[in-house]
C-alpha cells in the first residue's frame, strides 16, 4: 500500500461563490466523510494532481489543519470541456473497517499466445474489491505467461488473500486474439471454406 501526504484547508465558507474563488486560487474543494461527520476543506491542485493521476492505488494521508487521517479518493467531478477537477470526495478510513474501492490491474509476463503470434488485449483496467484497510494493494498483478492464443483469463482466475473481489467473475481480463491473418492458416480453415 503507497500512502501519499496532502495537505488541506478547512473551507470556512462553502457554496457556488466560494468553489469558484477556490478555484481561481488554484485549489480544489473537497469533502472527507465517513468518520465523526463530514469535513469541507481544499488542497492545491497541482499537488492533488500527483495523487488522482498516477498507475497506482494510494492512501492519502490528510492533514487538515493539523489533523491527521487516512482516506482514499471516493469520487471525482471533472469539469465537462477542459476535464479539469472540480470536486472530490474523500472517504476516511477507519481501522479495523473494510471499505470497497477500485484497483488498478496489471498484466506481467510474456503470453505463449504472443510468441505464436496472438495479439495480448487487456480487457478490465480496474477491478472493484473489498478489502480490510490494512490489506489495500497499490495494484493487482496478474501472470499471463501461460495464456494460450484464443484463450482468457477471467476475474474468478485471480486469487488474493484478505480480499474480496466484487467486480463478475465471468468477466475476462486477459485475451490472447487470433490474427486475422494466423485465423485462415490454422487447420480446418480450408475445409471450412469448401
Amino acid at each position: 500500500m503507497d500512502i501519499f501526504k496532502l495537505e488541506g484547508k478547512t473551507r470556512v465558507a462553502v457554496g457556488k461563490v466560494a468553489s469558484k474563488a477556490d478555484r481561481t486560487n488554484d485549489t480544489v474543494p473537497c469533502n472527507l466523510y465517513g468518520g465523526n461527520g463530514n469535513t469541507n476543506f481544499s488542497v492545491d491542485y497541482n499537488t492533488l494532481k500527483k495523487t488522482v493521476f498516477t498507475d497506482k492505488f494510494n492512501v492519502i494521508e490528510l492533514n487538515i489543519d493539523g489533523k491527521a487521517t487516512k482516506a482514499i479518493v471516493k469520487e471525482i467531478q471533472f469539469h465537462a470541456l477542459t476535464d479539469k477537477m472540480m470536486h472530490v470526495d474523500f472517504q476516511e478510513l477507519i481501522p479495523g473497517a473494510k471499505v470497497k474501492t477500485e484497483i488498478p490491474l496489471f498484466l506481467k509476463g510474456f503470453a505463449k499466445g504472443q510468441q505464436a503470434g496472438g495479439k495480448l488485449e487487456m480487457k478490465v483496467r480496474k477491478l472493484k474489491v473489498k478489502a480490510d484497510v490494512d490489506k489495500i494493494p497499490s495494484r493487482i498483478e496478474l501472470d499471463v505467461t501461460n495464456l494460450e492464443m484464443g484463450k482468457s483469463l477471467r476475474v474468478k482466475d485471480i486469487q488474493m488473500d484478505g480480499i474480496e473481489i466484487l467486480t463478475s467473475p465471468s468477466l475476462p481480463v486477459a485475451t490472447v486474439s487470433i490474427p486475422r491473418a494466423l485465423r485462415g492458416a490454422q487447420p480446418g480453415a480450408d475445409a471450412a471454406k469448401k
